[in-house]
C-alpha cells in the first residue's frame, strides 16, 4: 500500500480533475516561464524580474495583463480566471496545501499574484528537471500520478515511434502496485487504460505533446500476454505554409458553422443583426489572439456531443456563444 500511495501522490495536483480555461491556461504558463527563469538566473547569481520571494518561502508575480488576455483584456474575464485558480479545491489529498495561488490583485497594467510555497515548491522541481511549460500543464491537469508516468517513459522513448516492452518492465517503470505487475488484466485496467484515454484527451486539447495506442502480444496456452507494442504519437511544428491553411480552414469551419447556428432559424431582424455582429467580432478576435485552432476544435467537440445526446446541434448557438464569451473572453 506505501508503494502504492508514493505513485499516487506524486504531486497535490494530479488526483483530481482539472479543466482550465483559456485565461488559466496562460497565467499557469506565464507563472511556471518566470520560474524557468529563476532557475537560470539563480544558477548564475542573478534575479529575477517581476518575481519577489517572501520569508515564508511564498512568491509574488507581477503578469501583464496583455499576456492573460491579449486582445480584449477584460478585467472581468481575468479576475473570473484568477478566482478559479484561487478556489481549486486540492486539499482532499493533502490539507495543508492552501490553493494554487492565494491572491492576485490589479494594478495599472499588470496583476500582483501571491502564490503559495506548495505551488512554487512543485513548479520549481519540475523547472529544475527542465520541464517544458507544455509538459508543465500536462502535470497540472493529469488525474492520475500514473498517466504522468507514462508520459514519461513514452518521451523518453519518443523517437522511436514504436516502442516494445514486457508487461513487468513496463509495469516496473512506471512503479505499479505489486497486485498490478502480477496480474496483466489490472495493469491494463488501471493504469494503461486510463492514461491512454487521459493522454489522448490532452493531446487533442493541446495540453500534452504526447500521446498512444497499443498492441498486446499472446503466447502459450491460455493466450498469456508476454509484450507490449506502444505507437507514439508526437506533436510536430507545423510549417508556416501548413499553419497558413490550417487557419483557413478552421476560420471557414467557424464561420460556416456559427452562422447555421446562429442566424438560421425564427429571430428578429434585430437579433440577426446582432448575431451577425457577434460572430464577426468572434472571427476577428479569434484570429487576432491565434485562437481559431482552439475555438474550432472546441466548437466541433460540443456539436459531437450533443448530437451524441439526440439534440440538434445547429440549434445551441446559444451554448456556441457561452464558450466565446466564458473561454475565448469575446463579448
Amino acid at each position: 500500500m506505501k508503494e502504492t500511495e508514493e505513485v499516487w501522490k506524486t504531486n497535490h495536483f494530479l488526483n483530481f480533475k482539472i479543466h482550465f480555461t483559456l485565461n488559466q491556461l496562460r497565467i499557469v504558463h506565464f507563472i511556471y516561464s518566470k520560474i524557468q527563469e529563476y532557475v537560470y538566473a539563480a544558477a548564475n547569481n542573478k534575479q529575477v524580474s517581476d518575481l519577489e520571494l517572501t520569508l515564508y518561502e511564498d512568491a509574488y508575480l507581477n503578469i501583464p495583463t496583455s499576456m492573460i488576455d491579449k486582445g480584449n483584456q477584460k478585467h472581468r474575464n481575468i479576475y473570473n480566471a484568477f478566482r478559479g485558480l484561487k478556489e481549486l479545491d486540492i486539499s482532499k489529498q493533502n490539507t495543508s496545501v492552501e490553493s494554487f495561488i492565494l491572491s492576485a490583485h490589479r494594478k495599472d497594467s499588470y496583476w500582483r499574484v501571491l502564490i503559495p510555497r506548495t505551488t512554487f515548491k512543485f513548479m520549481l522541481e519540475k523547472a529544475e528537471k527542465g520541464v517544458t511549460p507544455l509538459e508543465n500543464i500536462l502535470y497540472i491537469s493529469a488525474t492520475s500520478g500514473y498517466t504522468v508516468q507514462v508520459y514519461e517513459q513514452l518521451k523518453q522513448r519518443s523517437d522511436l515511434i514504436r516502442w516494445y516492452t514486457t508487461p513487468l518492465e513496463f509495469a516496473e517503470y512506471v512503479k505499479a502496485s505489486q497486485s498490478a505487475r502480477k496480474n496483466f488484466a489490472k495493469l491494463r485496467q488501471d493504469i494503461i487504460d486510463p492514461a491512454q484515454e487521459e493522454l489522448r484527451e490532452l493531446y487533442e486539447g493541446n495540453r500534452s505533446a504526447i500521446c498512444f495506442d497499443y498492441e498486446v502480444k499472446r503466447a502459450g496456452r491460455g493466450g498469456k500476454v508476454t509484450e507490449l507494442n506502444f505507437i507514439i504519437y508526437t506533436k510536430k511544428k507545423e510549417t508556416p505554409q501548413q499553419k497558413k491553411e490550417q487557419t483557413a480552414k478552421d476560420m471557414e469551419y467557424i464561420s460556416f458553422t456559427l452562422q447555421k447556428m446562429m442566424l438560421e432559424g425564427k429571430m428578429t431582424k434585430a437579433q440577426k443583426k446582432k448575431n451577425e455582429e457577434f460572430i464577426n467580432k468572434a472571427l476577428s478576435k479569434l484570429q487576432d489572439n491565434g485562437n481559431l485552432g482552439d475555438f474550432a476544435k472546441r466548437l466541433e467537440k460540443m456539436r459531437q456531443k450533443e448530437d451524441a445526446k439526440g439534440n440538434n446541434p445547429d440549434e445551441k448557438g446559444a451554448l456556441a456563444r457561452y464558450i466565446l464569451e466564458e473561454d475565448f473572453g469575446i463579448e
